[in-house]
């Protein structure tokens, strides 16, 4: 996981101010990772962001709708 180093500042439309972290988990659910490693990978970006892209190379398949599945259970049960 590569969290870029610096933190952007911008101003909504209603003038609250956010912070915007870039996290790129490039390689997740590769043939070289473990599953556990994957999920944890996943599961530690979506736990400190609110909005999340999941951009795949093909078109999207059942597995990784399964593999987003595992990430928002293993959330929900560490948040608890």
């Amino acid at each position: 996981m590569l969290i870029w180093p610096k933190l952007y500042q911008h101003t909504l439309f209603n003038g609250d101010k956010i912070s915007i972290i870039l996290i790129d988990t490039q390689g997740t659910f590769d043939n070289k990772s473990t599953l556990q490693d994957c999920v944890t990978i996943i599961a530690l970006s979506t736990m400190i962001s609110s909005v999340q892209i999941y951009n795949i190379f093909h078109n999207i398949q059942e597995d990784d709708l399964q593999h987003l599945q595992v990430n928002y259970i293993l959330i929900i049960i560490l948040n608890f």
